[in-house]
């Protein structure tokens, strides 16, 4: 069994006994959810939605590792790498349950790579920093929900008038850099690479189970406001990196880390606005957020793989959007 392969196992399938354990919350929340959602409430008809999205967003990641002697002992940042998503999704309502899913994709078009490795804990002693231009890349994500209409109250349309729903779902979030050029003090000295000099390309992954709440007030005028906050408790992570100008580490990849310990949140908040028949304009701020502590690192070199531990892994992303919906 070869190295990407048994990472691949270790991020996608945990003991059945551990997995059951921390699932249990959700399907609990699923089915208190299924539950409310009595057949006598709400309408008979299907209802349905899509939607789309412009997110105008900037990310932030960070992965750092210990070695046997130094807590953290290397830290890797990928700062302001901003990307234009465009975002498709879908709503279907029946009753009081409703499923909803969104897949959006990115290119990276701007950001800087950072590279810092330290001689003693809580990143003092540093003897080597390095400044690249993170010039390549793109992210991909899709969620996937199911959920119930938990609470109604007033009269649609009408000030005042709302709901809270509740869901739970699953999500697939992945964010691939590439880094060129380098200034910086290294060991050996100072180093200066031109721009068109590749150095690190990067893959993270996120995978987690999902459960969240989302509600709606209408202000008049067509005009809704809506908010929605979701919780990522269960959690998988998987690093993958490249290192083109290191000659003593493999090249598929260099460095690899896995995580089953990740977790995150998400906060979505805007307004709507009622066109015209199913029509509606959206716009508001979305912040996405996700974190590993613990987890395995190995160094791909060409005759050992050391292993060393994860400190911390963080990826972020955030910004304004602007929508459109259709309801049928």
């Amino acid at each position: 069994m070869n190295l990407q392969q048994s990472l691949f196992e270790k991020l996608t399938v945990l003991p059945e006994r551990r997995l059951l354990m921390k699932a249990k919350p959700l399907l609990l929340a699923l089915t208190i959810a299924l539950l409310a959602a009595t057949p006598t409430w709400g309408e008979d008809r299907l209802s349905l939605a899509l939607g789309s999205r412009s997110w105008i967003s900037s990310g932030y990641t960070e992965f750092s590792l210990n070695n046997l002697l130094v807590n953290p002992a290397s830290d890797l940042v990928w700062r302001g790498t901003d990307s234009l998503v465009f975002e498709v999704n879908a709503e279907a309502r029946w009753r009081r349950l409703l499923a909803l899913a969104a897949v959006g994709v990115g290119d990276v078009t701007d950001g800087a790579f950072l590279d810092d490795d330290f001689l003693l804990d809580r990143r003092q002693g540093r003897f080597s920093h390095s400044r690249s231009v993170a010039d390549a890349g793109g992210l991909f994500y899709a969620t996937l929900d199911v959920g119930a209409r938990l609470l109604s109250w007033g009269q649609a349309g009408r000030l005042g008038a709302g709901s809270l729903d509740g869901f739970v779902g699953y999500q697939y979030w992945r964010e691939e850099y590439e880094a060129s050029g380098l200034k910086g003090a290294l060991a050996l000295g100072d180093v200066a690479l031109p721009n068109r000099t590749r150095v690190i390309t990067q893959t993270s992954v996120w995978q987690a189970l999902r459960v969240g709440a989302r509600s709606e007030v209408a202000l008049g005028y067509g005009l809704t406001l809506r908010a929605t906050a979701v919780l990522l408790p269960i959690g998988w992570w998987r690093w993958e990196d490249v290192h083109h100008l290191r000659g003593d580490l493999r090249q598929d990849p260099s460095v690899s880390a896995a995580s089953d310990d990740a977790y995150g949140v998400e906060l979505d908040g805007g307004l709507r606005w009622h066109v015209w028949g199913g029509l509606s304009l959206e716009g508001g701020y979305r912040y996405w957020g996700m974190d590993s502590n613990g987890g395995d690192v190995r160094l791909r070199g060409l005759e050992e793989t050391p292993r060393l531990k994860v400190h911390e892994a963080t990826s972020e992303r955030h910004g304004p959007y602007v929508g459109l919906q259709w309801r049928f």
